[in-house]
């Protein structure tokens, strides 16, 4: 299988990261082991892990359960030979598209979104942020604009690379993170006011977001070598609490409950460093994706998905689960017990890493991703009887 290299940007400084999107697997490492399966008790940044492997957050309350969740921090060395001894972990059926869906593709100079983020279906429109204007376009179901609400700045009803949109108890939540905070919105779009989050490092905006049925808002950030799932409780105010290392998580709520897919292994192609915010061309590559649930002291493992899927968006449905996957390029449906269950069609989606789902109450998905001006429909056929 071919290995693709994607240069993701410079850190802090002339740190150089690069992102590793690999139709093979990064491994089958697991918290507190090393590719030779050797147990170890202390990770970087003073995570420990307990004898039966489970992460541990001294001081700061939180946990994974389940064995083997989260890989360890990887060295460049490890992962690749763990890359060249495992094949992709999907069934062949994974790459043949249910015949019927059809995907319609709305380029951006028709919808007038620049960059699409986050979309929200509603009953008669949709919702997508605009990263790059720092707007969030109203368009009707068939991609017209309608209007478009805000504007790049840091005042009221302004943006900065806002991404996720979710309706919660009523309203409209925007996570406007390039200013650190979550407007929220009424259901006609007018200012009701701002919930600010204190980012626990200078870079990397916070990725997703999502609430449980308190009210507790779980967040997940992409800071190489420093992923995390946090959690804040409903009604504190402060630094939000970690329940994840080394997680890449994309985020779903549904009926109350919070889901994260993780779906990348961070590792360096030196020692690891005591302060792995910062390593030299290291990378987060494709490696085991796990579903969990999640309260707001640990993360639970409700399955461990095919290796290399690389799922980047996740949205919980009725009958499971679709997640998109940046190896493959297709959405694909799994069981409420994380089993493949179909592919719904390939999405030529030119992604970095970031993507977003939504689904309309018809049954409807739309897909987006940062890197990509499209807005991808995927619908059943007119044909179909």
């Amino acid at each position: 299988m071919k290995k693709t290299w994607r240069a993701l940007g410079a850190v802090m400084g002339a740190a150089l990261v690069f992102l590793t999107t690999c139709s093979r697997p990064a491994g089958d490492a697991s918290v507190g082991s090393s590719a030779s399966g050797k147990a170890t008790s202390v990770l970087p940044n003073g995570q420990y892990t307990n004898e039966d492997g489970l992460l541990e957050l001294p001081g700061k309350g939180g946990t994974v359960e389940g064995d083997g969740n989260i890989p360890a921090l990887l060295s460049q060395k490890e992962y690749e030979e763990l890359c060249d001894a495992n094949g992709l972990g999907l069934p062949s059926e994974a790459f043949v598209s249910d015949e019927e869906y059809e995907v319609t593709v709305w380029p951006g100079a028709a919808t007038g979104v620049a960059a699409p983020r986050g979309i929200l279906a509603r009953e008669n429109y949709l919702l997508v942020a605009d990263g790059k204007s720092g707007r969030i376009a109203v368009l009707n179901k068939e991609g017209t604009p309608i209007k478009t609400v805000g504007e790049i700045g840091n005042g009221t009803e302004e943006f900065l690379r806002p991404s996720v949109i979710l309706s919660f108890q009523g309203k409209v939540h925007v996570l406007d993170g390039g200013n650190d905070r979550i407007q929220i919105l009424s259901d006609q779009l007018e200012f009701q006011e701002s919930v600010q989050l204190i980012r626990p490092s200078a870079h990397e905006d916070f990725y997703n977001f999502a609430y449980d049925e308190a009210g507790n808002l779980y967040l997940s950030r992409m800071d190489v070598g420093s992923q995390r799932l946090y959690c804040c409780p409903a009604g504190q105010k402060g630094e939000p609490t970690p329940i994840g290392e080394n997680c890449c998580a994309a985020l779903a709520g549904k009926d109350g409950k919070v889901y994260a897919l993780n779906f990348g292994t961070a590792y360096t192609d030196g020692p690891v460093p005591e302060d792995h915010h910062i390593f030299v061309g290291g990378g987060v590559g494709s490696g085991k994706n796990y579903l969990f649930s999640s309260q707001p002291t640990q993360m639970t493992k409700i399955a461990e998905l095919p290796f290399g899927v690389s799922g980047s968006s996740l949205l919980a449905t009725q009958d499971g689960f679709l997640v998109f996957s940046e190896s493959i390029h297709r959405l694909l449906q799994f069981d409420a017990d994380g089993v493949f269950v179909k592919t719904i069609a390939e999405v030529p989606l030119q992604s970095h890493l970031n993507s977003y789902l939504a689904q309309g109450a018809d049954g409807t998905i739309y897909v987006t991703g940062e890197g990509d001006s499209n807005i991808y429909v995927i619908s059943y056929r007119q044909d179909q009887g």
